[in-house]
């Protein structure tokens, strides 16, 4: 199993944050009936959750199969 996972309490926060944006998108959505606003909230968590995993997490690299032993 693999993917990208929070290990502190800082990297929870933050989807927490982008969760919360989105489930907000989605109800104002419902209310106002714009369903673009639903869509507006799903980017702005992605863009939230993914900068902050880019900026802080571990760079992303090319692996096929189980991981090689370095010398």
């Amino acid at each position: 199993m693999g993917g990208a996972v929070p290990v502190k309490w800082q990297g929870w926060l933050v989807v927490a944050i982008g969760l919360a944006i989105f489930i907000l998108g989605v109800y104002v959505g419902e209310v106002d009936d714009a369903p673009g606003v639903a869509l507006l909230g799903f980017l702005l968590m992605l863009a939230l959750i993914s900068t902050f995993g880019y900026w802080k997490g571990e760079k992303p690299r090319w692996q096929w199969g189980p991981p090689k032993e370095r010398k």
